[in-house]
């Protein structure tokens, strides 16, 4: 048998084997809440973890019903440059596409500063990164393989740290970027959990590889103490409706706030920020600084917010990530790129 003909049987096999699996349902579900339309070109964003892996495969198989040539699909892997073992994880996931047809794949490298918070600059990079590619192969949304299980532990850790509404309802189905700066990211696997994933691909007899960065942190040592693994696991399994509506409330309150706003508005007279109720207020700076560009930390944000608790009026600037400044002083609130 020729390597063509071997390449087309593994093809075959695989995705026939993905397609009949019941978590083929869930996706196309996921995938059917999400928007995406089986006409609509997406960007997959693979690591060649399982979590990502398995994505890649069920989409392939639900979409190869009514595109048997997959050219509404295109992967992206992402180098970040920060673990030499990155290059055979991205070369993983190069090679699974391949085998599945899709000509629209390919690995960027991308630079990411040491030190600090890296994890959140990793994503920003790699968001980045999609936010290109998805343009270049005109892609309307880029595809996430995020969990159940990612879910329960974002709640948890955001529980501890004390952070608002809106971190807690991060991972949602679809989340959009108003300012365009990162691309509509959809989350198809939101009711998966992950042990399913990996189930899923040991019965298709495929391979992944398991980020070590993935146990560092936070969320590592939340996952490795097997008290709170177990209660993150418990929490995986019953969260999902309560997040989606908290989500709806929070995408209510997004509203009201855009309407108190304006429309792309990125400053606020000071008396009428101070007349905002105080569940607004950390939203009104999030958005004022996303609207210019930027992205504001928690940390930050809480001194933005004391400053204006303690009724200063001597102006005060907050630097934030994307070369953005906030500064509130007594005539305004306002966001303004450096760029």
């Amino acid at each position: 048998m020729t390597d063509a003909a071997l390449l087309g049987a593994s093809r075959d096999r695989l995705l026939r084997g993905a397609s009949r699996h019941p978590l083929a349902a869930v996706c196309a579900e996921g995938l059917a809440r999400c928007g995406a339309e089986n006409g609509t070109r997406l960007a997959l964003l693979v690591s060649g973890g399982g979590d990502s892996m398995a994505l890649l495969l069920l989409v392939a198989a639900i979409r190869e019903r009514s595109d048997p040539s997959l050219d509404s699909i295109a992967v992206l892997t992402v180098d970040h440059g920060l673990r030499p073992e990155a290059r055979d994880e991205c070369a993983a996931a190069l090679s699974l596409a391949r085998e599945l047809g899709i000509d629209r794949s390919e690995c960027v490298r991308v630079e990411v500063d040491r030190g600090g918070n890296l994890l959140d600059r990793a994503r920003a990079a790699r968001y980045e990164a999609a936010r290109a590619f998805a343009e270049r192969h005109r892609c309307a949304a880029v595809v996430a393989a995020h969990t159940a299980d990612d879910r329960a532990e974002s709640l948890l850790l955001g529980l501890r740290r004390g952070i608002g509404l809106a971190s807690l309802t991060r991972l949602l189905p679809v989340r959009e970027f108003a300012d365009g700066t990162l691309p509509t990211i959809l989350r198809p696997l939101l009711a998966v959990r992950r042990a399913e994933l990996r189930d899923f691909l040991a019965r298709l007899e495929v391979r992944w590889r398991e980020d070590p960065s993935n146990m560092l942190h936070d969320r590592g040592a939340l996952r490795s103490d097997p008290v709170a693994a177990a209660m993150a696991g418990e929490i995986a399994g019953g969260a999902t409706r309560v997040l989606d509506e908290l989500a709806e409330l929070v995408g209510f309150r997004d509203e009201v706030l855009a309407e108190r706003l304006g429309a792309a508005a990125t400053s606020l007279a000071r008396a009428d920020f101070d007349r905002l109720p105080g569940a607004l207020r950390a939203a009104a700076l999030r958005s004022l600084v996303e609207r210019a560009g930027g992205f504001i930390a928690q940390a930050t944000l809480d001194r933005a917010l004391a400053a204006v608790r303690q009724r200063e009026r001597a102006p005060r600037v907050f630097e934030c990530a994307g070369s953005v400044e906030l500064s509130i002083d007594a005539r305004e609130v306002a966001a303004r790129s450096l760029r």
